[in-house]
């Protein structure tokens, strides 16, 4: 009886370690799929304090984080619809950042 409970709680450890590192591989691999927006480009907030945002046909708006040259591809087409491609998403106090890594203009 004594080897079965050992037996058991050995199992027991083993199914849960690797439920435990199935589950955390599986998020590692979630976190680099690139996933993508497509709307409006527009910019937020009074000078100084601006900041690029992407509009949504359902009306959800995103702020947008990216590097310089993005950015400045961004700022030139205003208004226009574009798809941004990001990785990574951050809820703030502001809003729904997105860390946009490409841009189609659609």
């Amino acid at each position: 009886m004594k080897l079965y409970s050992i037996l058991i709680t050995t199992v027991a450890a083993i199914v849960l370690l690797s439920l435990f590192t199935t589950s955390c591989s599986t998020y590692k691999n979630n976190s680099n799929e690139m996933k993508s927006v497509v709307g409006r480009i527009m910019v937020v907030g009074a000078e100084p304090f601006t900041r690029l945002a992407i509009q949504t046909s359902s009306n959800k708006a995103f702020l947008i984080e990216s590097n310089k040259k993005l950015q400045k591809l961004l700022l030139k087409n205003q208004g226009k619809r574009v798809k941004v491609f990001f990785k990574m998403k951050k809820k703030t106090e502001n809003g729904i950042v997105l860390f946009v890594v490409r841009v189609k203009i659609l």
